[in-house]
């Protein structure tokens, strides 16, 4: 019986250790890592990077980017990657930025938003330096923001820059692609005006020619005065679309959406699949 019982001791660690050998050989990987800020900013950097890199999105998805705070795992990650992609204005970086450039000193730090003309928020904030940060959501901004990755990946891998430029080029050929079915959406005719709770779509409703009423009050929830005068407001644009937002509460978009027999329609601008989504944002704005 004894020996039974070693054998089986001894099948069972080999087991255990063949299982966790398997497991760190699909966890864990040799290439260099680069870290983004949030998901749209990882698409387009897998687009580019290849094989060569590790991407991964220091805001996971389902997270709130203005809120969230990285778990120390990240943090040691971070020390040994080669580089951080920001989006350039969020709250997490406003916040994160500073102190993850001070801890990861190593890390070449690179704003993908070099290049492009911020618009302000559409919060009545008091500082007027404030400017919206939700520059991914149109095509023309994410063609800016996909050379600004290329570029960083020929600096700090110029042996494959060849190949880095060509899956630019295939990258912005997809975004031209996606600008022009938006543009013929535009053109059969789309609501001028819509309603969202979280003004996410700044840069989407100005290249468009189309207006974004934002429920939200300051960035806080609106209150009984700002919601009647949004309602009203949006009945004498003819609002028929509300756009509410997965990491938002819901509950004012929906008393607004029944107040004006409007569609309530749940986008989520921070979805991996950037053409997806916002061709699905155009989608839902056509008359």
């Amino acid at each position: 019986m004894k020996n039974r019982n070693l054998v089986l001791l001894v099948c069972l660690t080999l087991l255990s250790g063949g299982l966790i050998t398997a497991c760190k050989s699909k966890t864990v990987s040799d290439k260099p890592k680069i870290f983004v800020t949030i998901e749209p900013l990882r698409y387009f950097a897998e687009q580019i990077a290849g094989h060569y890199f590790d991407i991964e999105s220091m805001v996971p998805k389902g997270n709130n980017p203005e809120t969230y705070d990285p778990t120390p795992r990240q943090l040691m990650a971070l020390a040994d990657s080669k580089a951080y992609l920001s989006i350039g204005n969020l709250g997490f970086e406003k916040q994160w930025i500073p102190k993850l450039k001070e801890n990861a000193s190593n890390v070449k730090f690179c704003d993908t938003s070099l290049g492009i003309n911020y618009l302000e928020s559409s919060h009545q904030h008091e500082n007027k330096d404030d400017y919206d940060p939700h520059i991914w959501t149109t095509p023309s901004n994410a063609a800016i923001i996909v050379k600004n990755i290329s570029n960083l990946f020929c600096e700090l891998d110029p042996q494959h820059q060849e190949e880095y430029i060509k899956n630019q080029i295939q990258l912005l050929t997809m975004i031209q692609q996606t600008d022009a079915e938006i543009r013929g959406i535009v053109s059969d005719g789309i609501q001028e005006t819509f309603a969202i709770y979280h003004p996410s779509l700044t840069y989407f409703a100005h290249d468009y020619g189309i207006e974004q009423l934002c429920i939200e009050d300051n960035g806080k929830e609106p209150s009984p005065v700002h919601l009647k005068e949004l309602i009203n407001q949006c009945r004498s644009e003819q609002v028929k679309v509300v756009f509410v937002q997965q990491e938002f509460n819901t509950h004012n978009a929906e008393i607004i959406a029944n107040e004006l027999k409007a569609k309530l329609v749940t986008i989520n601008p921070l979805n991996y699949n950037w053409q997806e989504e916002i061709i699905k944002i155009a989608r839902n704005l056509k008359k």
